[in-house]
């Protein structure tokens, strides 16, 4: 199996999936971190938005290239003792 950054390379730095870019979501209880990924696998933008129906749908709502290309990463909160 070759790696991902292997793949990339061959193909002239495209990853398949990534046309348009891709957003990543780590949620928040309170606000969320996103970050988007362009074609060429750089980091384009970074933000803390609310996590709230209206925080998503405002800062999402302006980004058509990105319906379809969201990852989440959600995981219960834990707190040091």
């Amino acid at each position: 199996m070759r790696k991902r950054s292997t793949e990339a390379r061959r193909s002239g730095g495209r990853r398949k999936g990534l046309e348009g870019g891709i957003a990543g979501v780590d949620l928040g209880d309170r606000t969320s971190d996103v970050c988007v990924i362009g074609e060429d696998g750089e980091l384009q933008e970074e933000a803390q938005i609310p996590t709230t129906r209206a925080g998503m749908e405002r800062w999402f709502g302006g980004r058509s290239s990105l319906h379809g290309r969201v990852r989440l990463q959600a995981a219960t909160v834990t707190k040091a003792a």
